[in-house]
């Protein structure tokens, strides 16, 4: 598909998946990670192997057992955006302006493009965080 080249992979991890990564010299030290991300002064990310790495919030994942979790990986060009319904539109005169104004409201949210380019992925977490072979 030539996804690979387009070079705009994300993949949000819950907590604790997010501190065993930051465990592994590979992905936390900047001489293996990427540039900056946009976004990274308000978020914990990195960028590592040409993925771009973020930790969302614990309830933003899907659990289909104790101590295993759903997230995705996905490719910015393959998620836009869909809208919920249809555009509401009003039309008031507004006195401060003496002047008819024309109001347009839609809500959205994101809508998968390619299904090609969005994988869910399992990821098992109920082992606790090991440093040098011991526990943490």
């Amino acid at each position: 598909l030539g996804m690979m080249k387009m070079n705009e992979f994300f993949l949000p991890l819950p907590s604790m998946a997010w501190e065993q990564l930051k465990l592994y010299k590979v992905f936390n030290n900047a001489d293996y990670t990427g540039p900056d991300l946009n976004f990274k002064n308000n978020v914990e990310a990195k960028t590592w192997n040409n993925i771009n790495f973020f930790q969302l919030p614990d309830e933003a994942f899907t659990s289909p057992a104790t101590g295993e979790v759903y997230t995705y990986l996905w490719n910015r060009r393959t998620v836009g955006f869909g809208s919920n319904y249809a555009i509401k539109s009003v039309i008031t005169y507004e006195n401060l302006f003496t002047a008819w104004l024309y109001n347009s409201t839609m809500s959205a949210a994101a809508k998968v493009l390619q299904e090609e380019g969005v994988r869910r992925l399992h990821i098992k977490i109920d082992d606790p965080l090991l440093i040098d072979g011991t526990v943490a």
